[in-house]
């Protein structure tokens, strides 16, 4: 049998209200696995990466970071600006689109990860800045 005490209660009640674990989770998932198909690729093919799941001021946020090849910048930005200035009617007919096409050239997945991270945040930032001749520091932070 389970015993809840009144403090388990009124923190399930707080989140229950508050925030959907499961969809925090599975979007924090999804802008991992977007974010390190576009890593640069270390030993063995090991992608190194960054995660911050957390709240400010009320606003929980996702941020992921990783290196990239500075040769992929370019064409990361013009997706990131693209997805960015979409309506939601927008995204959801070019995810559909995404999914019934072609793997994009280097891409490692379908092409929507970016899609779905705008689909589900209530916003997202991103930025890239260089930190040797080959390579950029990536950081996109979406709000749930």
């Amino acid at each position: 049998m389970l015993e809840l005490s009144l403090t388990d209660i009124n923190a399930l009640n707080y989140l229950k209200e508050n925030l959907d674990l499961m969809d925090l989770l599975q979007k924090t998932v999804s802008q991992l696995q977007s974010m390190l198909a576009k890593s640069v690729e270390g030993p063995s093919e090991f992608r190194y990466g960054l995660v911050v799941v957390d709240n400010r001021d009320g606003t929980h946020f996702v941020t992921c970071a990783n290196l990239v090849d500075n040769s992929n910048v370019p064409q990361l930005k013009n997706t990131l600006d693209q997805i960015h200035n979409m309506d939601e009617a927008a995204l959801k007919k070019l995810y559909k689109q995404m999914l019934r096409s072609d793997s994009p050239d280097r891409s490692k997945g379908a092409g929507v990860g970016f899609i779905d991270i705008a689909r589900k945040a209530t916003k997202f930032e991103y930025d890239f800045v260089e930190v040797s001749e080959s390579s950029s520091y990536f950081s996109l932070t979406s709000y749930v």
